[in-house]
């Protein structure tokens, strides 16, 4: 310890030193009679940002109580209050409170500068990604689902976590099964439940069963970035293997413009090393592109779906839900939109797949859209326009392409689906 000592002194510091561990980036300080040890977590390394722990351990003596701060290694003013805080908190120690920052801060920049970013394909382990439910969720990856409010977003995310919970695709075919974790910012517990068991009436599941896969946290409204060490605990306690956030706008703990908060939220999704369902709302006008506020929400995410809702103007009671592919970073974009079908009825949910260019007509193409209305019998050309509202050219343009696709035939001015393909 001398010698180390001698090497490192420098008035009554010892160099500050700092490495990155699965947790996080630990480090110490020496000071005189005692050794400041620090720990950060929560990371955000394009801010060099994160939680700091700080304890100090006497030569001689117990260690104090942690003094917990959330840092901003770039930010002057964010240091002088860390500096402050710990003169107020350690009042025995008669140190310069603003060197020992500096060279934790300096030492914590440095640990991140070293950490090892550039690797070979022969070094990175572990299963290639794949669909933990597909086509809505990949696996470890942050996954979107935005739309107007009242759209259905939540509901079919509890859909999904169902049929995942109960290892059925959405098809219903036989698929993967884990645990699921909904955070809640928007409703409560009573909210869940209610929603869950409703849904549970047209998909049963073993009580007791169910106890263990579903699982909900109350958020008191703390920014999930806040909270994202205890999540951990619970994801790996609980072997979570689906989390759902709803919504981003109350988890991001500001404004979802602020670019700051998004990129906060975004890395503590990450942070919690899952798969995850993200649920966030869009713009009343021009919003159907991307979820509101920060473009962060929209680049950070792999996979993201636009969720539209519309009552049925039959019987309030149903509301048809059209989902539109609009981005994927592995693997192909679905060209159609994918409709549900949900009924509110007296203790129950009955959700299942149905056709959606029916109440979704104008989210699909003109190709599909010709199709869709040759489907009850031939027309003419002009027809066709007339029906869908469309210039006649138009129309002669995508009718002899798919002609020449085989996909129509025509026969005396009549246009009809090629019922042999």
């Amino acid at each position: 310890m001398g010698e180390k000592k001698e090497k490192f002194y420098t008035g009554e510091l010892l160099a500050a030193s700092c490495v990155s561990t699965p947790e996080g980036y630990v480090g110490l300080v020496g000071i005189k009679d005692a050794t400041v040890k620090f720990s950060i977590k929560n990371v955000v390394t394009s801010l060099a940002e994160g939680d700091i722990k700080i304890i100090i351990e006497p030569n001689n003596g117990m260690e104090s109580r942690p003094l917990n701060f959330h840092l901003k290694a770039h930010s002057d003013s964010n240091k002088e209050a860390l500096a402050r805080q710990l003169k107020l908190a350690f009042t025995q120690y008669s140190t310069i409170w603003t060197l020992i920052v500096n060279d934790l801060v300096s030492s914590f920049i440095e640990a991140l500068n070293n950490y090892k970013q550039k690797f070979l394909m022969s070094e990175i382990e572990g299963e290639t990604k794949g669909w933990l439910f597909e086509p809505f969720i990949m696996e470890h990856s942050i996954n979107v689902l935005f739309g107007m409010g009242s759209a259905g977003k939540t509901l079919i995310a509890l859909y999904f976590s169902l049929l995942y919970g109960q290892g059925k695709t959405l098809w219903g075919k036989q698929g993967k099964q884990g645990n699921v974790l909904f955070i809640d910012f928007e409703n409560d517990k009573l909210e869940w439940r209610d929603n869950l068991r409703n849904l549970l009436g047209k998909y049963p599941m073993d009580l007791e069963l169910a106890d263990k896969v579903f699982h909900y946290w109350q958020t008191e409204q703390i920014p999930l970035y806040n909270q994202v060490d205890k999540l951990k605990t619970t994801i790996r306690e609980n072997e979570i293997s689906l989390v759902i956030v709803d919504s981003a706008s109350m988890a991001a703990g500001d404004s979802t413009s602020d670019e700051a908060a998004a990129l906060k939220l975004m890395a503590a999704l990450k942070l919690l090393d899952t798969s995850i369902i993200l649920i966030a709302h869009q713009r009343k006008t021009e919003g159907e592109e991307n979820p509101i506020g920060s473009i962060q929400y929209f680049n950070q995410a792999r996979n993201i779906w636009n969720i539209t809702g519309r009552i049925d103007e039959a019987d309030e009671r149903i509301l048809h839900i059209g989902c539109v592919h609009k981005k994927i970073n592995s693997g192909y974009k679905r060209k159609n939109p994918i409709g549900v079908k949900a009924f509110f009825g007296e203790g129950f949910i009955d959700v299942h797949l149905e056709d959606a260019i029916s109440n979704f007509e104008e989210k699909f193409t003109l190709s599909d859209r010709i199709i869709n209305a040759l489907k009850n019998g031939g027309l003419t050309q002009k027809q066709i326009a007339d029906e869908l509202d469309k210039k006649e050219s138009t129309i002669k343009t995508v009718l002899n392409r798919l002609k020449g696709r085989g996909k129509l035939i025509k026969f005396n001015d009549i246009w009809s689906n090629n019922i042999s393909q």
